[in-house]
């Protein structure tokens, strides 16, 4: 179930730093997106796609 983001993971462990980032986008017909863009250092074939999750996400985590 889901999409393709269900495949992206937190950077940490993985990489020093992330490769992309989620960003919010509208599209030419009204719609409210979430995209994924890839960051300055771009991504490579064969590479693992990782964000940040950010610090709220993880203090939610620790609370259960």
């Amino acid at each position: 179930m889901g999409n393709e983001a269900r495949f992206v993971n937190d950077y940490r462990g993985i990489r020093p730093k992330p490769n992309a980032q989620f960003l919010d986008r509208w599209t030419a017909g009204g719609d409210l997106r979430m995209c994924i863009w890839s960051l300055s250092g771009g991504i490579r074939k064969g590479d693992e796609i990782v964000v940040s999750y950010g610090k709220a996400w993880w203090a939610a985590r620790s609370l259960s």
